[in-house]
């Protein structure tokens, strides 16, 4: 008897479109939930918490877990299909969340006050929402949601232009301003693709120059991508165009799968435009200084990092990523032109003096969430260490620093030594936040960096209720965080991913 069988290739298809449905539907639910329990000013106590990890945080992760198993399907031979399926669905969820109101955070408020100040030629820095001064500009729609209102603006003066562009565009709407997180988000993925051609562009040529010298070749992962002879050269937006759509072929099944789970990860979902968090705004601005170095454009590569800490001061870190310990001179453009970017940046608000930087003393002084803090405060005392925390993050980070400079580590790639340098900031600071981890998350999914991939998806539940988060977050982040440090020790060849040591 005959009986028609169902193909495997059908049946893997039928599975990959069932699971984006279901991933849409996951993290629907949990965004609707969150709305439930955040989106009013509710704050979870008691019978609340257990409520919170039904009907929200399980979805989360179904939702996150789903993301990662779409990403990594292969049901489709077409490779262009592999990819339209993940871009359609984060479409999707992108737009719909610019549909709907706030839930997990507010902090959109502050943003809108701040660009309404600065579009009314009023330094933001300068006094405290809830100044006498400034009492004319209290009728503000969402004075009553407003945050901070003693506390002068605590982001640096790129995010001040950016706010007073959302103002503008939104006239004191939430909704409006929503314009602007979309357009970032055009931008933030044409930006990935065009990095991940980039890096296969540079390789291809270096790998061409290495086999026409006997003895010269060498693992991808361990040399400098700017090595590879892709020199700057003026090129119009014509022919970049064309470089970047005919570059679609070099891009392996590892690139396909990062780009995917760029576009469906939750936490920059929802953090860039759910809550719209200005943490995304610097993504394409890292994008950039990432594409910079590819191209040999060094003075390029440090404006880029001083924009992006102009917007948000931490992905001043991920400098070291770039450096050459072999070439100082190049190092010191990249360093000078980020810092004098960053300055020029600032003169605008100068006004304000010294208050420009009272964020830092802000920030040191509100211990939420940390990890290692949390540790130091518990053993000798919050007395003792918070005047420090400013301190002590540096001294964490220069160290990291040090290690991605002065040994084997810094043979990782530039994506796998920026991920390492973001994390360390992570679990050194006294104050974070789930959405810190969202500047880099493009690095960290083309490193298939297990370490901040699971911060970034745990992080999320972590609102100080339910103590377990604690443990379920911090224990495991810190076990790949070290496994991560330890690779390029250990005696097996070159690394290539913290994740897996295979290379599609």
């Amino acid at each position: 008897m005959n009986v028609r069988m169902i193909r495997p290739s059908w049946l893997g298809r039928t599975m990959t479109i069932a699971l984006t449905l279901a991933y849409l539907l996951a993290l629907g639910f949990a965004y609707q939930s969150s709305f439930l329990l955040y989106g009013r000013g509710q704050s979870l106590v008691g019978a609340d918490v257990h409520r919170a990890w039904l009907t929200e945080s399980l979805p989360w992760l179904v939702s996150c877990v789903l993301a990662i198993a779409v990403a990594h399907s292969k049901s489709f031979k077409n490779r262009e299909l592999r990819l339209f399926i993940p871009f359609v669905a984060s479409a999707m969820i992108t737009i719909w969340l610019a549909l709907k109101p706030v839930a997990y955070s507010i902090d959109i408020t502050n943003y809108l006050w701040s660009g309404r100040l600065t579009i009314h030629g009023v330094n933001p820095y300068l006094y405290a929402p809830d100044s006498p001064h400034l009492a004319s500009f209290q009728n503000f729609r969402y004075w009553w949601m407003l945050g901070w209102k003693s506390l002068h603006a605590a982001y640096p003066p790129v995010a001040q232009v950016y706010f007073a562009v959302g103002e503008w565009l939104s006239r004191d709407f939430i909704n409006r301003y929503k314009v602007l997180m979309l357009l970032n988000a055009i931008v933030c993925a044409l930006l990935m693709y065009v990095v991940l051609v980039e890096r296969r562009i540079v390789q291809s040529s270096r790998t061409s120059a290495s086999t026409s010298v006997p003895g010269r070749e060498e693992p991808f992962a361990v040399q400098s991508l700017a090595e590879a002879g892709s020199q700057p050269r003026q090129e119009r937006p014509k022919s970049l165009v064309k470089r970047y759509a005919s570059g679609f072929h070099l891009l392996t099944d590892a690139d396909i799968r990062a780009y995917a789970l760029f576009l469906l990860l939750p936490p920059y979902l929802v953090e860039s435009y759910g809550a719209d968090h200005v943490d995304a705004l610097a993504i394409p601005w890292l994008l950039l200084a990432w594409w910079f170095h590819l191209r040999n454009k060094n003075i390029l590569l440090g404006a880029a990092i001083g924009i992006a800490a102009s917007i948000k001061v931490y992905p001043i870190v991920l400098l070291a990523a770039f450096f050459d310990v072999r070439d100082w001179r190049q190092n010191a453009k990249i360093l000078v032109s980020a810092v004098v970017v960053s300055l020029l940046t600032a003169i605008p608000f100068f006004s304000a003096g010294l208050g420009m930087l009272d964020f830092i003393h802000q920030s040191s002084a509100i211990p939420y969430n940390g990890s290692l803090q949390y540790v130091l405060m518990k053993l000798f005392g919050s007395a003792r260490v918070a005047p420090f925390s400013t301190f002590l993050v540096l001294g964490f980070e220069l160290a990291a620093w040090g290690f991605v400079l002065f040994t084997r580590a810094n043979a990782l790639s530039v994506e796998q030594k920026a991920s390492l340098l973001g994390l360390t900031f992570i679990l050194a600071s006294p104050l974070v936040h789930p959405w810190y981890a969202v500047s880099f998350l493009p690095y960290a999914v083309v490193a298939e960096d297990l370490a901040v991939l699971w911060f970034a998806i745990l992080s999320h539940l972590t609102y100080d209720e339910f103590p377990a988060d604690m443990y379920l977050e911090y224990l495991p982040t810190y076990a790949f965080f070290v496994r991560q440090c330890a690779a390029p020790f250990a005696k097996a060849s070159a690394p290539s991913s913290l994740l897996s040591a295979r290379r599609d």
